[in-house]
């Protein structure tokens, strides 16, 4: 009877064997898909990094003319170079540190976690206003961590649309002529190619990094179980 069973057996294996191959196959090529993928996400990324910088390079050049009065030596171009990149490296930061918190369910979870189980302090009504400050912050722990990188978040986007504004505007004559366009409605005065480009070098990072995290997400779904 165990002897009828084993080639039973081996039958089975060998059938799943030969179906489950056209299906790793097609996991296989999916993958080598996924992979081309982000090559091509990560050198756009690239060169979206250094499209961006250069309108910050530019705006620290432009204050540097009228408050430091650098000379147009190597070394002060040099320094201007580090400063500007360093000026966006914080903003986009700021702009890609949210994104990246709320892809992670690890994070969520956890903070999820702290904030249900967080024992809250009572506030009462004897306590001064520094102590009342100090307990209502803690209190928000560590929930207000997210709120105020939002709202850091939401600032440096407004820092990056003034910069990219002013080195690439998006009206004709300059941005001193905004109160002219909306005053008597001379629209003709918008700059598409400007208004585009500024959006572009805005937002092309954050959507490169979200594209990133889907494929890598995908990637990791394709994975071979072991």
């Amino acid at each position: 009877m165990h002897a009828t069973s084993y080639p039973i057996s081996n039958f089975n294996k060998q059938h799943m064997v030969r179906t489950n191959r056209p299906q790793q196959q097609r996991l296989d090529k999916t993958r080598a898909l996924l992979n081309v993928f982000i090559f091509c996400l990560l050198i756009a990324g690239l060169w979206f990094v250094c499209l961006n910088v250069s309108p910050y390079i530019k705006f620290v050049t432009i204050l540097s003319q009228g408050v430091f009065k650098f000379d147009s030596n190597l070394a002060s171009l040099s320094i201007l170079l580090i400063f500007g990149t360093c000026f966006w490296a914080i903003l986009q930061f700021l702009q890609l540190f949210p994104i990246l918190l709320f892809s992670s369910e690890k994070f969520m979870k956890s903070l999820i976690t702290k904030s249900d189980t967080r024992q809250k302090v009572n506030i009462r009504d004897g306590d001064e206003a520094v102590v009342v400050k100090m307990k209502t912050v803690y209190n928000a722990l560590p929930v207000s961590f997210v709120a105020n990188l939002e709202k850091l978040c939401v600032v440096s986007y407004l820092i990056d649309f003034m910069v990219n504004s002013i080195i690439n505007s998006p009206i004709k004559g300059g941005i001193e002529m905004i109160g002219d366009m909306l005053l008597y409605g001379r629209f003709e005065l918008i700059n598409w190619g400007n208004v585009f480009l500024n959006l572009q070098t805005i937002f092309a990072v954050e959507f490169i990094v979200l594209m990133l995290i889907w494929t890598f997400s995908l990637l990791s779904a394709t994975q071979p179980q072991r």
